[in-house]
């Protein structure tokens, strides 16, 4: 990650896999570097201090890059299989915030000064969208049938009925007249 302050450090590679989507180890890379940028970490100085202030190594701040990503890709993955495209509806909330600058530079400005670019604050606005419809999805379980109903029962009973054959019930001595309770309860059957 030393090279994350310089344009060169793309390698290639995969990062991560989720169900069989490979999330770039480039787009990793770049994603820190546009964070440093955007952040005037741009020496190895004030990123190492940035690292220090924040309790993090460079490794653990890639990590939470990649799961970030991963994070993203499965709320996709999840979304698609739901049927739920907000694309319309985050292009809408984007041209609507865009709407409270007087033009595209000072938009794209504050974009900056939030620590987002149009794109990444396009993106935030797909994710938070997908989410919040996602949590609307009702999951339809399927009903057990009657087998596997009378199977966790009677696995139920068989793990009960081992603990009524318990030899001993230990108490604490504070706790004296509580195990002569239970003494007289289970002499009285």
């Amino acid at each position: 990650l030393s090279a994350c302050g310089s344009n060169d450090g793309l390698t290639g590679g995969t990062a991560a896999t989720v169900n069989g989507t490979e999330i770039p180890e480039d787009k990793v890379t770049e994603r820190i570097q546009t964070q440093r940028t955007l952040s005037s970490l741009d020496t190895e100085e004030a990123w190492g201090e940035y690292l220090a202030q924040a309790s993090l190594t460079p490794e653990s701040f890639r990590e939470q890059v990649i799961d970030s990503y991963v994070e993203q890709e499965l709320i996709d993955q999840a979304a698609k299989e739901a049927g739920i495209d907000v694309t319309e509806e985050a292009n809408t909330v984007v041209s609507d915030m865009q709407e409270n600058y007087s033009d595209e530079e000072a938009f794209e400005e504050a974009m900056k000064n939030a620590g987002y670019t149009k794109d990444s604050y396009r993106d935030e606005v797909v994710s938070l969208l997908q989410k919040e419809d996602l949590q609307e999805v009702k999951v339809e379980a399927e009903e057990p049938s009657e087998e596997e109903v009378l199977e966790y029962l009677k696995s139920y009973i068989t793990g009960h009925d081992e603990s009524k054959k318990s030899s001993h019930i230990l108490f604490k001595k504070a706790d004296a007249s509580l195990a002569q309770e239970v003494l007289d309860k289970i002499n009285s059957g």
